[in-house]
């Protein structure tokens, strides 16, 4: 398999959708810590590339429904990349 990486401008999108996302944190939404929103961020990105301008664009809700999802459902082990089926709407349609 080869190496896949990020593109810088993709880091720096993900960088700002996890600062964003961390102070959404409160009693509506689970905490999270930036540096984890970054790696669940970036790892769900490169399985499942998502359209990131959008993504950070969106209103809170779906903002946070994706963000908070990838989180949550991140599976570390082989399989699908997502536990429970979970897609993010921003994923970027793949034909």
């Amino acid at each position: 398999m080869p190496w896949k990486i990020v593109s810088p401008h993709d880091t720096k999108l993900i960088q700002q959708i996890a600062k964003r996302a961390s102070e959404l944190t409160n009693t509506k939404y689970p905490f999270a810590h930036p540096e984890d929103l970054v790696f669940a961020l970036r790892l769900g990105h490169l399985s499942m590339p998502l359209d990131l301008e959008a993504l950070f664009a969106a209103e809170d809700d779906q903002f946070a429904g994706d963000v908070f999802g990838i989180h949550l459902n991140l599976r570390l082990r082989p399989g699908p990349i997502f536990n429970n089926n979970f897609t993010p709407r921003f994923a970027r349609v793949q034909t």
